[in-house]
């Protein structure tokens, strides 16, 4: 067999696992003997259950607000986006860009990209290798995070289905959020981050100490004297407050 004839042959099994519709080209059946085409078949199964679970639990709340749609989707979305990845978790990864392409989906939760960015984000951040390697033991920003500005109010619209309300008429609405895991139990979570709080830790992301980043924050807001220790004081209890939440961490 030639590198041209294996590399069919190949695409015509990744067919035949991914597509139902596949089935029913019999150019394509045609290839394998029966016995392959009965082994094909329970994988295809496997497959189809793995990528079904896989799908429901990395983006369980955009599923149950896509229910009655979700079966139509996800099958587009794998014809789009094809698995090209060995890591399972990554033939997901891809769905909040497709998402933002479907107008129809679009037209009635025109935030669903967004929802489904939110919770892809969770997945990325908890999965996260740090490959700093050893470091003195310093205070800085978690290393492990994620900022991100939405246009929408992902975390009430994600409480809303969690309650099972009609999530409907839905306004933009502006939220900075920092998605870390947090060192000590691993788990991620989330924290939103007001316009000076935003600007604070994306000066510490540029690897400013605290003190040089109230500098500058003390300028650009042009906080006078008469204010400062109280702006100073502040910021202070911001830095606790960080620290408190593991986003502001010492190792």
């Amino acid at each position: 067999m030639t590198l041209k004839d294996l590399k069919k042959t190949e695409a015509a099994i990744k067919d035949l696992i991914l597509f139902d519709s596949s089935w029913k080209n019999k150019k394509l059946t045609g290839q394998f003997p029966q016995k392959v085409l009965q082994r094909l078949k329970i994988y295809k199964e496997l497959v189809k259950n793995s990528f079904d679970s896989l799908f429901t639990s990395i983006y369980p709340h955009t599923y149950k607000l896509i229910k009655k749609d979700w079966t139509n989707i996800y099958k587009k979305y794998l014809k789009a986006y094809p698995p090209d990845s060995p890591m399972l978790n990554r033939v997901a990864k891809k769905l909040p860009e497709f998402l933002s392409k479907q107008t129809d989906v679009l037209k009635k939760y025109p935030f669903i990209s967004e929802l489904a960015q939110f919770e892809w984000l969770e997945v990325e951040v908890y999965e996260r290798e740090e490959t700093n390697g050893k470091r003195k033991s310093i205070e800085r920003l978690n290393p492990i995070h994620e900022i991100y500005k939405f246009e929408y109010p992902i975390t009430k619209i994600v409480n809303m289905i969690d309650k099972k309300q009609l999530v409907k008429n839905i306004k933009k609405e502006n939220l900075n959020l920092i998605i870390y895991r947090d060192p000590k139990d691993l788990k991620v979570r989330l924290f939103e981050l007001a316009p000076g709080t935003l600007a604070y830790i994306e000066l510490l992301k540029r690897g400013l100490t605290h003190n040089e980043a109230i500098d500058i924050l003390i300028d650009f807001f042009k906080i006078n004297n008469q204010d400062k220790n109280t702006f100073n004081k502040n910021m202070d209890n911001l830095k606790k407050t960080l620290k408190q939440n593991q986003i502001i961490v010492t190792n």
